[in-house]
Order: C-alpha cells, then sequence, then structure tokens
C-alpha cells in the first residue's frame, strides 16, 4: 500500500518537531480539545519505532485505529477525529 500524501508530511512533521498541516491535525485527530499530549505520543511513537510509519497510513482518520496506536506510548489517550460519526457512502 502507497502512503497517503498526508500521512507521509504528518510522519515528516513528526520527525522535524514542526505543527503539522491542518488538514493533519484533521485527520490525526490534533483539533479535537489538547492537542499537546496527543503530537507527543504520535511523535514518541513514529520515533521510537512503537508506532510504523504504515500503521498510521492505515488508521489516517480512524478514532479507534489512531487511538489503539497512541495508547501504547500513553494509555490514558482517546483519539477522535470528525470522521468517526459519519455514515459510509451509499
Amino acid at each position: 500500500m502507497s502512503m497517503k500524501p498526508v500521512a507521509n508530511r504528518f510522519i515528516d512533521d513528526l520527525m522535524a518537531d514542526v505543527m503539522p498541516s491542518a488538514a493533519a491535525m484533521v485527520d490525526f485527530g490534533l483539533n479535537n480539545g489538547d492537542q499537546f499530549p496527543l503530537y507527543e505520543a504520535y511523535q514518541k511513537g513514529i520515533r521510537s519505532g512503537t508506532i510504523k510509519a504504515a500503521e498510521l497510513n492505515e488508521a489516517l482518520g480512524d478514532g479507534p485505529k489512531l487511538t489503539s496506536l497512541v495508547q501504547r506510548i500513553n494509555p490514558e489517550l482517546t483519539v477522535t477525529t470528525d470522521y468517526d460519526d459519519m455514515e459510509p457512502p451509499a
């Protein structure tokens, strides 16, 4: 599976310690509530290899999947995205 551009850029931003794009903020749930603990968990996970790039790519926009990834770093975190309550296309 090829990397989605927003996921690839998000990983680059985490590695460079810069704030991600608005699109990444929405796709990875950083636009809901206090973003620092969540950003820190993503960053620690990617930098340590605890969270793999392919896993982030696959979980993009899916709060429960993203939650399972960040909870490897901080079990108290929950991720919600703007897509979680959307109905699948008909």
